[in-house]
This record gives C-alpha cells, sequence and structure tokens, in this order.
C-alpha cells in the first residue's frame, strides 16, 4: 500500500526541514508527501525545492492555501493526495524510525482495519524552565489518569491531528473531512472526533507511531488568549452536536464526560507537582484559575454563538 503524508505549515521553516529529513528517508518512490503552505513569509518554499532537487525521493507535493488555518490547509491536502492511507502530521514533529512501516503494516494485516483511524503517541520537548510547558505535560498527565480509567483496548475517543493516519475510505465519508468553516484555527480535531464516533468509525491509540513534537514556547498573553479560543470553541462543539437528536440519545453522557471536566482537581493535580518553589506554586495557581475563568466566559460564548 502507499501512504500520503499530509503536512500544514506556516512559517516554521526551520522546524519543517528536520521533519522532512527524518520522514523522507522513511517513504518509497510510489508515495507521497504533500506540504500545505498557509502563506508563510519565511523560506519555507527554499527549504522545500531542496529536497524536490534530491533524486529517488518519493513525490514531493507542494500547494499554497490562501484561506487561513490547518483546517483549509488539511482539506487542501486530502483533496490533493492520491493513496489509500493518508497521515496528518504537524511540521515541528519528528518521526520514529519506523513510523511510515508501522502504519502500513496496520491497514495491510486486515481489510477490517480499514475503518480504523491510528492516534500516534506525541512526546512534547521544550526548554526546562518554561513553565507553560511544563504545565502542559502535567495537565496531559492529568487528562490521561482519567482516560485510562476508561479505555477498552486501547480504543480512545479522540485525534489530535499533529499524528494520526486513516484510510480514503474514511475521509470519502465527508465532503470536508475537516470543518474548516466552523474550526478553522483550533478545535478542529475535537470536532472531527465527535464525527467520527457519531458514524461509528475506531479511534485506536497506535503505540508504533510516536513522534516528537517541538513544542513552540509560549508568553502568558499567548497562554489565556489560547485558553479563550479553546473555551470558545468547546462551546461551539457542544452546540453543535447537542442539536442532533441521534447525538442526545448516543453521547448525551460521552460529550459531558468529554468537556465537563473536574476543574478543582485538575489545578490542584497541576499546582502540586509541578516542580518550582512555594511562591512561585501560588502564583501559578492563581494564573491557572485566571485561565480557567476566561475558558469558562468564552465557553459561554460558544455555546451561544452561531454556527455556518
Amino acid at each position: 500500500m502507499k501512504i500520503s503524508v499530509i503536512i500544514p505549515t506556516k512559517n516554521r521553516a526551520d522546524s519543517l526541514r528536520v521533519t522532512l529529513d527524518h520522514l523522507l528517508r522513511q517513504l518509497k518512490k510510489n508515495d507521497e508527501v504533500i506540504i500545505i503552505d498557509n502563506k508563510s513569509t519565511d523560506h519555507t518554499k527554499i527549504v522545500v525545492d531542496t529536497f524536490r532537487k534530491k533524486k529517488l525521493l518519493p513525490t514531493i507535493i507542494y500547494k499554497v492555501e490562501n484561506l487561513s488555518g490547518p483546517s483549509y490547509a488539511r482539506n487542501l491536502g486530502i483533496k490533493s493526495s492520491s493513496n489509500d492511507i493518508l497521515a496528518f502530521l504537524d511540521d515541528d514533529c519528528i518521526v520514529s524510525s519506523k513510523w511510515v512501516t508501522n502504519i502500513k503494516n496496520f491497514y495491510l494485516l486486515k481489510k477490517k482495519h480499514s475503518k480504523i483511524i491510528l492516534q500516534g503517541k506525541i512526546t512534547h520537548i521544550s526548554k526546562e524552565n518554561d513553565i507553560f510547558y511544563q504545565i502542559l505535560i502535567l495537565k496531559n498527565k492529568y487528562s490521561l489518569e482519567v482516560l485510562k480509567k476508561k479505555q477498552i483496548d486501547n480504543y480512545v475517543n479522540y485525534i489530535n491531528a499533529g499524528n494520526f493516519s486513516c484510510t480514503r475510505l474514511v475521509v470519502n465519508k465527508y465532503s470536508k473531512f475537516f470543518d474548516e468553516k466552523n474550526f478553522p484555527f483550533i478545535c478542529e480535531e475535537r470536532e472531527l472526533s465527535q464525527r467520527l464516533n457519531l458514524d461509528g468509525f475506531l479511534i485506536k491509540f497506535f503505540k508504533k507511531m510516536p513522534v516528537i513534537h517541538q513544542k513552540q514556547q509560549k508568553t502568558l498573553l499567548n497562554s489565556l488568549v489560547t485558553g479563550y479560543k479553546y473555551g470558545l470553541y468547546t462551546g461551539k462543539i457542544i452546540k453543535k452536536f447537542k442539536s442532533k437528536n441521534k447525538v442526545q440519545v448516543l453521547f448525551k453522557s460521552e460529550i459531558k464526560e468529554r468537556f465537563q471536566r473536574n476543574i478543582f482537581k485538575e489545578i490542584m493535580y497541576i499546582t502540586f507537582r509541578i516542580k518550582t518553589n512555594y511562591f512561585k506554586k501560588v502564583i501559578i495557581f492563581i494564573y491557572l484559575i485566571i485561565r480557567e475563568i476566561i475558558y469558562q466566559i468564552a465557553l459561554f460564548f460558544g455555546k451561544n454563538s452561531r454556527l455556518c
């Protein structure tokens, strides 16, 4: 089987170079790498052209998507692809040595696997003194501990668009795989996860396709703005799926579990486990409370917003 790897990118030429360097050595001649440039202003095109000039590489397709947002970019990548297996990778992720082989082997093994979406493990790396990175790691660890109590045979109910794969059978189910109109920038994989669950597709956590994610550093303002956006678009997801009778019956409890977290436990978990002094722990606790308030306000607006 042949694979098409879709990579949306914007102004991360140096990260993209590392990503392509690790990925291309694993691909065969008939495989594809599809790079969708979301209007970069750096030297992204030069990096791509450098790889395209080399011989004995898989097909490298480079296209520019003028509409901003990874949802638009990934949908264009799907439209531009031609192979039976599709893999989605972020431009700052480094694949493991057998990433491509393990994806291909899974779908070759059994025909019924064509309806299964594979979610790979993502290990974040950043500077040790990056406090937002430490918070992210602890937040993810807390979420995993909660999810493990409900997980059965490594099947999960979520997708992280930075590292997953599926077959053309799955993407052909939808006119637009990613909802680019309502979720162009953020929470697009959460919305997609809901649709896939509703339509009976299985999402499997696949340990054999890990990547390392080079986490970009954030400022306090960036983090708070991101919190607001997550709240707003999570509210939109709740509104979109609660408006359908089928979802009310099938997923009412699941939606509640997924989006109505135990906020106090999560904040205390992060505060007590973060490696810093007592004074900074207090500051972090206050920051998490403020971020949560912003998130909840945005969530309210999202639930009451208009969808396309």
